[in-house]
């Protein structure tokens, strides 16, 4: 009958423990998931970060020229979270977000390069023609002192001539 009580009493502690860790964990998830709501028509951009910002307490930072380039936008979103809403009103704008911690930062999305004109290689630089000369193994024997090791110097000359036509 012991054994009995004590199993009944360690099985309620772990479900106990179970069920406080799964509340806890989908409280933090929900404080992290920032849901905002915006209803509106052709709501200028500065309006909207006004009140994403007034619901969430993330800062929006951007500059003058960044924010001259979006357009107004229409928008009915209702407890959306803010990644997936800022996906949404800044898709066809020249415009991208970045998320750290509680700062939205803006900036302007950078055009794929433009690839270069196929040029010529022979117009670029003059053909060029010449000769090169080596002049090589002129040996150093006469040594005042008998060197160390017995190994013999060699000096090289390398002489090239460029023709510019």
């Amino acid at each position: 009958m012991q054994k009995t009580v004590i199993g009944k009493t360690l099985f309620v502690m772990k479900l106990t423990f179970a069920l406080l860790t799964v509340a806890f964990i989908q409280v933090h998830a929900a404080g992290l998931a920032q849901n905002v709501s915006i209803v509106g028509r052709a709501i200028p951009m500065k309006k909207v970060f006004s009140d994403i910002e007034k619901q969430t307490g993330y800062v929006v930072f951007c500059n003058r020229e960044v924010m001259a380039l979006t357009k107004p936008v229409t928008i009915h979103a209702v407890q959306t979270p803010l990644a997936e809403l800022l996906s949404a009103i800044l898709k066809g704008q020249p415009v991208d977000f970045l998320i750290r911690d509680k700062t939205i930062v803006l900036f302007e999305k950078k055009s794929p390069p433009q690839p270069l004109p196929a040029i010529d290689s022979s117009q670029l630089l003059p053909p060029v023609s010449g000769l090169v000369s080596i002049l090589n193994v002129l040996p150093k024997a006469s040594f005042a002192s008998k060197p160390k090791s017995s190994c013999i110097l060699f000096t090289s000359i390398l002489i090239i001539v460029y023709v510019w036509c």
